[in-house]
């Protein structure tokens, strides 16, 4: 598992979307063929957790990140 703090709001596709509630923060699931983008980097997994609200995202299986200065790979 990764896990990642973000600045900035991100766009994300994936096979399913699931959102739910923590308390007062809200998740978001993201299930098959993720896809996270934010600026010059890319990120793809099997599946992740973004909480938008306290700028953190945790990644799953088959991790892979992109960006200008080279990529990073985690298969599991």
């Amino acid at each position: 598992m990764f896990f990642l703090l973000l600045i900035t709001l991100t766009p994300f596709q994936a096979d399913k979307v699931e959102i739910f509630t923590q308390g007062d923060e809200r998740i978001v699931h993201l299930i098959g063929n993720v896809l996270i983008e934010g600026g010059a980097t890319k990120i793809m997994c099997a599946e992740a957790q973004i909480s938008e609200m306290n700028g953190w995202v945790k990644l799953f299986r088959d991790v892979r990140l992109i960006d200008h200065h080279g990529e990073v790979n985690s298969i599991s």
